[in-house]
């Protein structure tokens, strides 16, 4: 945000906000210190204030008590009160009632007062100032109770039922000769007094007094509507106060009353009860204030706005040479290096312009080169575009038999697996027929013993027979012997004879055929006990073959691997190279983009430079910038005709941007 605003405008901002920042903080602090203190006077103020007029209400309340005690003292008020005890039902007037209404009459003495009466122990007025307050009961009353019982005291103010005007009793006890209480003085003053304590007792235009009673019922106000009518109980924003004065408390107190922020000192007046209350509006106690504080920001408005025009002043000093640099700046942008700038100033921004000017300078040389450098770059980048074909088909040609040479070294590989896997079936079936003939000779070995045993057995059981045939004949020869109970048994001999002779001769035939068969059975297991050998070779010439055959399939598989990774490498190198000669076509492509753009650069305001040749030398001549000297220094490179241009080297370059004051490093990196 700030980036995109103009240098004056932030002078007179910051210059503003400097002037103001102060300015500000004096009026704060002024405005506070001032209402500070307006209020620890007002504070004060009310203090006092409430006290004094307390203390004139309790001064009052004193004189009025000793006004009645003088009554209550006086030698009528005894004979009247001790007359009345003896004869209840007197009528005759007493010589308290003249002296009663002579002190009423006294101007400037008894117009503080409604009536004065003397009343009996039972409460009756025996006597009074006036005719028709005689007869009156006043047992009842607070204040004569407290004076029966031997109390100077002030009663509880109230409204008169015969002019409806507010009054305040004071009693005092009256006492016999001998002691004994007869009775009471009563004082009947006007509240009037109370206005007239208060009336000058204000504060500011609005502020004012009043007074409460115990209860606190409003006694005494400006508004005399809220006299006996309002308690400061009953109003929305006086609780605090109403509360800290029941305690008894004095001082002040800040509070709301009917939207308006309102301060009031408040102090009880001893022996009643009673509140004074002082108040006043803080809007109407903090005006002065408020003048200060408008005072203090008129001055700091009229401060500012002149110390403003100050700082645009010298904004525009400051800013006009800045906008000078601005447009010189942007005619280089717009590649007009003919420009100049008029700034006669020895300061920082003189120094800024002397050095744009050493800028514009320097840019004409270093466009001046850049322009011929270009030139050569076009040149070697053309003569680098031809080569790079030509290593591009080479590469290509050379990825072509490489791809056809991976192709068959592939086929063979191919062939060289075919073969060894069947090498390696080979090899099972041969170790495995191997394995079969060796087992078929065990198998034959083990029939031949068989055989050899069962013909033992055949010989066993031809030697039974005949022995059985000997013992047919013996036994023949016993039945013959025995005549003719031997019989049955020559029969049985016989028979017997004949079974043997059968069984001999199954005997002898079967041991011929057994013989054959093991004469066979020997022949036919050496035999394969001869073949055996060769099969077990031959299974481990195949095994050796198909080891072979491995060996030679993992032998085409790295050719077949390094064939391609060359031809990999082959086509990387066929890409390198028609990157590179894309990139010196593109090269060349750029490097006349930048003669178009150094022709952007005017170095005189009515050439036409950047079009040809031609141009730039008359403007190099003309501006004072140095050529670049085609010398042996520099480096040749051929173009595609043969022909030779010469390009200058790092230390010729250095040399010639040494002489123009700055070294080109892009060049060089490049």
């Amino acid at each position: 945000m700030l980036k995109n605003i103009k240098i004056g405008i932030k002078l007179i901002a910051i210059g503003a906000i400097v002037l103001l920042l102060p300015i500000i903080a004096l009026g704060i602090i002024s405005t506070q210190k001032a209402s500070e203190g307006l209020q620890n006077l007002e504070y004060e103020q009310m203090e006092n204030r409430t006290s004094e007029i307390s203390l004139s209400i309790h001064n009052v309340l004193i004189t009025e008590k000793k006004i009645a005690l003088d009554i209550a003292g006086r030698r009528e008020t005894k004979a009247a009160l001790e007359d009345a005890m003896k004869n209840e039902n007197r009528t005759e007037d007493y010589e308290i009632n003249s002296i009663l209404a002579e002190f009423m009459a006294t101007r400037g003495l008894g117009d503080d007062y409604m009536g004065i009466n003397i009343i009996n122990r039972q409460g009756i007025v025996i006597a009074a100032s006036s005719e028709d307050r005689i007869g009156l009961d006043l047992f009842s009353r607070t204040y004569f109770q407290n004076a029966i019982n031997g109390e100077v005291n002030v009663g509880d103010p109230g409204i008169s039922r015969a002019n409806g005007q507010p009054f305040i009793p004071i009693a005092a006890p009256v006492y016999a000769k001998d002691g004994t209480n007869i009775g009471a003085a009563a004082i009947i003053i006007k509240l009037d007094f109370l206005w007239s304590i208060i009336k000058d007792s204000t504060i500011g235009q609005t502020g004012y007094t009043f007074i409460t009673d115990a209860s606190s019922l409003i006694i005494a106000h400006p508004d005399t509507s809220l006299i006996f009518e309002v308690s400061i109980e009953d109003l929305v924003g006086m609780e605090v106060i109403t509360q800290r004065f029941k305690n008894g408390e004095k001082g002040y107190q800040n509070y709301i009353y009917n939207g308006v922020p309102k301060t009031a000192g408040f102090a009880p007046v001893p022996e009643t009860g009673w509140g004074v209350f002082l108040t006043i509006s803080d809007e109407e106690y903090m005006a002065p204030a408020y003048a200060v504080r408008n005072a203090v920001f008129l001055v700091a408005a009229i401060g500012f706005l002149v110390s403003l025009l100050i700082f645009i002043i010298f904004a525009r000093a400051l800013t006009l040479p800045i906008k000078k640099g601005v447009q010189f700046a942007k005619e280089i942008s717009e590649g007009k290096l003919y420009t100049d700038i008029d700034v006669n100033q020895k300061d920082e921004i003189g120094i800024l312009a002397e050095a744009l000017k050493d800028m514009k300078e320097k840019l004409r040389d270093v466009v001046s080169n850049v322009y011929d450098a270009s030139i050569q770059v076009t040149d070697g980048s053309g003569q680098l575009s031809e080569n790079s074909v030509q290593l591009s088909q080479g590469a290509t040609e050379q990825a072509a038999s490489a791809e056809e040479v991976s192709a068959s070294v592939e086929q063979m590989g191919a062939n060289i697996h075919q073969n060894t896997e069947n090498a390696a079936q080979t090899s099972k079936i041969s170790t495995r027929t191997a394995m079969d003939a060796e087992e078929g000779g065990t198998a034959v070995l083990e029939a031949v013993q068989s055989m050899n045993e069962i013909a033992n057995k055949i010989s066993i059981i031809g030697d039974i027979a005949r022995q059985t045939n000997m013992l047919s004949l013996n036994a023949a020869i016993e039945a013959a012997r025995a005549g003719e109970h031997g019989k049955g048994f020559a029969v049985v001999a016989s028979e017997v004879g004949k079974l043997a002779n059968v069984s001999q001769q199954a005997a002898s035939e079967i041991l011929e055929l057994a013989n054959v068969s093991v004469s066979k059975a020997n022949s036919a297991g050496e035999r394969i006990q001869a073949i055996v050998p060769d099969i077990r070779r031959t299974a481990e010439l195949v095994s050796e073959i198909s080891a072979s055959s491995q060996e030679q399939n993992i032998g085409a598989n790295q050719i077949n691997d390094a064939m391609q990774q060359l031809d990999q490498v082959i086509q990387q190198n066929a890409a390198s190279a028609e990157e590179a000669s894309a990139m010196s076509e593109q090269l060349t492509s750029q490097a006349e983009q930048l003669r178009g753009m150094i022709g952007f650069f005017k170095l005189k305001k009515d050439s036409m430079q950047g079009t040809s040749g031609e141009s730039w030398s008359m403007d190099r001549r003309s501006g004072g910038t140095k050529s670049l000297p085609e010398s042996s220094a520099g480096t040749s490179l051929k173009s595609g005709s043969g022909s030779t241009r010469s390009i200058p080297d790092k230390r010729e370059k250095a040399r010639i941007n040494d002489e123009s004051g700055e070294v080109d490093s892009g060049f060089e990196e490049f």
